[in-house]
C-alpha cells in the first residue's frame, strides 16, 4: 500500500511536501521538532503531532523516535492501513528496532491480524526485553488474542520502576479504552491526573472512563476540567455537549433505568 495523498507530508525523502519552514519561536532542530510532537501526541492533537514528527524527521530522517512518533499518531488516529506503511518504512531504515517491530505489531492487532501481532512482539522481545513500550505494546497484543492473564504480566513488566511515568500510564488508559475495559483505563488516566494534573487529556479520557461506567456527575466534572484546561480543543467541546445533550433529563431516565436493570 502506497501513502494516502492526505499523509503525503510524511514523505521525508521529499521535503517539498513537508511543511513550510520554521516560524519565529517555533522549533529548528530535529530534537525539538520531536519533544513539540510530544507534547501534542499527549495532549490528543494527534494529527498535529504527526505533522510535527515528519518536520523531525525532514530535518534528521534518522531519528528513530520520531517514525515511532508517526506511527502511534496514526494508529490513534484510526487511521490502520497508513500506520502499517510507515511501520513498514521504519522498519526497512531500522530492520532491529524493537520499538518499531512492537508498533508494526499493535498495528496488525488492531486489524485483527493477532498471529502475525504476537510474532512481531516477539521479535522485538528479542531485540530488547527491557523496553516499556516493547512490554506494553506485548500487552495491547495480549488483549486483542483475549489473553488477560499475559496483558497483566506484561503490563506489570512495563511499569516495573516506573509507576510515576504518566506518559506510560496516559499510554495504559488509552490501550484499555480502546480494548473496551474503561474500568481498568480509569485506574491509570485518574493516577495521570494526580502526577500531571494540568493535562487537559487525561481528564478528558477520565470523563470518558466514568461515562461508560455510568458515573455522569463525576463525568461531567472531567469534561468541564478538560475544557477549561485546553478551551482551544474542539473535541472537548464537542464531548461536553454532546454529553449534556445526552444527558438531560431524558438521558438521566435512561442512565438510571440501565444500571437499576444491570445492562
Amino acid at each position: 500500500m502506497k501513502p494516502a495523498k492526505r499523509f503525503s507530508y510524511l514523505e521525508t525523502d521529499s521535503p517539498a511536501n513537508l511543511p513550510s519552514g520554521p516560524e519565529p519561536n517555533q522549533p529548528t532542530t530535529a530534537e525539538e521538532y520531536f519533544s513539540r510532537g510530544d507534547e501534542l501526541y499527549y495532549s490528543g492533537n494527534f494529527e498535529e503531532a504527526l505533522r510535527i514528527y515528519a518536520r523531525a524527521l525532514g530535518i534528521d530522517p534518522a531519528f528513530e523516535r520520531a517514525w515511532l512518533g508517526q506511527v502511534k499518531s496514526l494508529v490513534e488516529m484510526g487511521e490502520y492501513p497508513q500506520a502499517e506503511v510507515w511501520a513498514n518504512k521504519g522498519i526497512e531504515r531500522f530492520p532491529q528496532s524493537a520499538a518499531l517491530l512492537s508498533a508494526k505489531a499493535v498495528v496488525l492487532a488492531r486489524q485483527g491480524m493477532v498471529e502475525r501481532a504476537i510474532g512481531f512482539s516477539d521479535s522485538s522481545l528479542q531485540v530488547s526485553g527491557d523496553s516499556p513500550f516493547v512490554w506494553i505494546s506485548r500487552g495491547q497484543v495480549f488483549l486483542a488474542a483475549r489473553n488477560p492473564s499475559g496483558a497483566d504480566h506484561c503490563f506489570t513488566k512495563a511499569f516495573e520502576g516506573r509507576d510515576r511515568d504518566w506518559q506510560l500510564h496516559m499510554e495504559a488508559g488509552r490501550i484499555y479504552l480502546a480494548a473496551g475495559e474503561p474500568d481498568r483505563a480509569q485506574l491509570h488516566f485518574e493516577l495521570v491526573t494526580q502526577i500531571n494534573p494540568k493535562n487537559a487529556f487525561a481528564w478528558w479520557n477520565l470523563g470518558l472512563c466514568l461515562e461508560r461506567t455510568v458515573h455522569t456527575d463525576r463525568a461531567k466534572e472531567c469534561f468541564q476540567k478538560a475544557v477549561k484546561l485546553d478551551p482551544y480543543q474542539d473535541l472537548f467541546h464537542n464531548t461536553l455537549k454532546r454529553f449534556k445533550q445526552e444527558n438531560g433529563l431524558f438521558g438521566w431516565l435512561l442512565t438510571h433505568i440501565r444500571k437499576w436493570s444491570g445492562r
